[in-house]
């Protein structure tokens, strides 16, 4: 596809394989003061050279238009790039419309009939009436060279083909953020393991009631494992609104912070499956870490029975315990007998004592 300039929106489907490579990019953070960002509604205008955007701009309607997201690549200034974008944005939306732009940006606005109003920290706040007699023009949408929409691998691999460019601590920000995104369209988005992200290990952290404990062979054995075959299991947590607190995993959790190798292995970070958002309840959490627990840990006998009196406390009967702990009713009835809380068994009835004869 030769030089020129296309409009856009999200909904196109080459809108990621163009405009995805500009969203959120540190780089330009740093050189624009703030993040290129879409939002519903928000038309887009490229200069697209050789299948690959050079410079962007965009603009979100009404009745007063604003004109925002202008960016272009540092290879490409110098050569009218942005000279074409603003004069295609212009064309399209003649009407009145105003904008904050940064002082490199500042002349093309003036040029282009934008008078100062204020100052705003580091940028100007810039408006214009609307272009007398002006009729709006839109350019034409992006040509199938650009992406090939009935190959969704095809236009997937253009665009994170961008992805290289990116730091390594961003890059991994990133594809969470994708793969939460394509978690959205999967048959599978129910299942926590459908979607794995790689989190900072200081946002998350072990829950206060998990009765699992490990010895010290099987930690090291853990400790290897990991080391030697990677993580094969990620951490399961749910949000708490600080991070994510521990469900299952916690010795994957403790390995992947104490092992100074594993820790720079993986960039101070863990990996976390999310719970489902209907199971955060603290006796649903507790249940679920029991039950991941059961089928491969060994739990001490005070713990459980902290577990089982917690529960209990919550007004869950013994039928509930025993179900969702998968316990059989008396590991439950002796549980709560190690706890020797008296009021565990007011609900309880004894049988009659044998009396001497």
């Amino acid at each position: 596809m030769g030089t020129g300039v296309i409009a856009l929106t999200s909904a196109h489907p080459a809108f990621y394989g163009l405009i995805g490579p500009f969203l959120a990019r540190r780089e330009i953070v740093a050189e624009v003061g703030g993040p290129l960002y879409d939002e519903d509604g928000k038309t887009w205008f490229a200069v697209v050279e050789d299948g690959r955007a050079a410079g962007v701009c965009a603009v979100m309607p009404g009745g007063i238009a604003v004109y925002q997201s202008d960016y272009v690549r540092p290879e490409a200034r110098g050569r009218g790039v942005y000279r074409a974008l603003c004069a295609a944005r212009a064309a399209a939306f003649p009407g009145r419309a105003r904008a904050v732009c940064t002082l490199a940006s500042l002349p093309a606005y003036l040029a282009g009939g934008f008078r100062e109003v204020r100052a705003k920290g580091r940028f100007t706040v810039v408006e214009r009436n609307a272009i007398p007699g002006a009729v709006p023009v839109m350019p034409p949408g992006p040509s199938t060279p650009v992406l090939a929409p009935g190959d969704p691998l095809a236009a997937a691999r253009h665009a994170f083909a961008g992805l290289g460019a990116i730091g390594e601590d961003e890059r991994i920000d990133v594809i969470n953020e994708i793969r939460l995104a394509l978690r959205e369209h999967s048959p599978m988005r129910r299942e926590p393991v459908d979607c794995v992200l790689w989190v900072p290990q200081e946002q998350v952290r072990a829950n206060d009631y998990n009765p699992n404990v490990v010895a010290p062979a099987e930690m090291r054995l853990l400790t290897l494992s990991i080391m030697q075959d990677g993580f094969t299991q990620p951490i399961v947590g749910w949000p708490d609104g600080e991070g994510f607190e521990v469900v299952d995993g916690f010795h994957r959790n403790r390995v992947g912070r104490e092992a100074a190798a594993l820790r720079k292995r993986v960039r101070g970070r863990l990996p976390l499956a999310v719970i489902n958002a209907d199971r955060t309840a603290k006796e649903d959490r507790m249940a679920a870490t029991i039950r991941h627990n059961r089928a491969r840990g060994v739990h001490t006998v005070d713990g459980m029975s902290a577990v089982v009196l917690d529960l209990a406390r919550r007004n869950h009967s013994d039928e509930w315990i025993a179900r969702e702990l998968g316990m059989e009713p008396d590991e439950v009835l002796r549980l709560k007998q190690v706890s020797a809380m008296a009021e565990m068994f007011a609900d309880h009835e004894f049988s009659e004592a044998w009396e001497a004869c």
